[in-house]
């Protein structure tokens, strides 16, 4: 390196240690040297699951049939989330810091009409717990979805339904 070029980078050298510069974080990202950013850590948790959904749709039966009293393993992995609500059964969720998104089975069709379900389980956890809410979204474009429309949108359609879950850790 030239003598040039050393003296021309001394000085910048020395003011960001003096003005303690440090690198920007990232929007969005968590600095794992950082203490104030909480990792997930793997846990078990007593979850309480709603009886009924609620919402816009209008349905015939609103029970979401899910056992009130739940107990989850879970188990982050990266930006993925598993989760064991039982011992056969895996939801997969994508995983950002706390938060998480876990898809359940959304679908579309596309043909004659438009039509798509839309089930997400989203959430996000705290120290000693998390909530997180269980959605239906309908929606159905298009000649062809009376049908449809007649079943679930008395109300209003598209429509959405959903019920709370909230877990405390173990």
């Amino acid at each position: 390196m030239s003598r040039a070029l050393l003296t021309a980078l001394i000085p910048a050298i020395l003011l960001s240690l003096i003005s303690g510069c440090a690198p920007e974080k990232r929007a969005g990202r968590a600095d794992p040297a950082d203490p104030a950013d909480p990792v997930l850590t793997a846990g078990r948790y007593a979850v309480t699951a709603a009886d009924a959904w609620r919402g816009d749709c209008d349905l015939e039966d609103d029970a979401t049939y899910a056992e009130p009293e739940q107990e989850w393993q879970t188990d982050p992995r990266g930006a993925t989330l598993i989760i064991y609500p039982d011992f056969w059964d895996t939801i997969t969720c994508d995983l950002d810091g706390m938060a998480f998104s876990c898809d359940q089975g959304s679908w579309a069709v596309e043909g004659r009409q438009t039509a798509s379900f839309t089930r997400l389980l989203t959430g996000t956890f705290t120290d000693d717990g998390f909530t997180a809410e269980d959605s239906v979204q309908m929606d159905c474009e298009e000649p062809g979805c009376d049908l449809l429309r007649d079943l679930y949108g008395a109300d209003s359609f598209p429509c959405a339904v959903s019920a709370p879950y909230d877990g405390e850790r173990l």
